[in-house]
């Protein structure tokens, strides 16, 4: 991938939630074993407590609502890469 071919290259990955092969927390738990430090954001048409916990879990920086991704993705992105929580 090329995450893996450069993985100095990325300041942020932002994902879904729900793709065909895996989740955007299992996507997430790879990024991460790749490079710890790389701020990720799980995007999901419901965010459920479950996910939150899921993705807290794995490192994700932010889990954001879909519906309000406009709204919501400056300030994620801005928070995720500089590491506030």
């Amino acid at each position: 991938t090329a995450l893996r071919a450069d993985p100095a290259a990325w300041d942020v990955v932002v994902t879904d939630y729900s793709m065909p092969e895996l989740s955007g927390v299992e996507f997430a738990r790879r990024v991460r074993a790749i490079r710890p430090d790389l701020p990720v954001i799980v995007m999901s048409g419901y965010v459920a407590e479950e996910l939150r916990q899921a993705a807290r879990a794995c490192g994700v920086r932010e889990v954001i609502q879909k519906q309000y991704t406009l709204e919501e993705l400056g300030p994620a992105l801005r928070r995720a890469v500089d590491g506030v929580a």
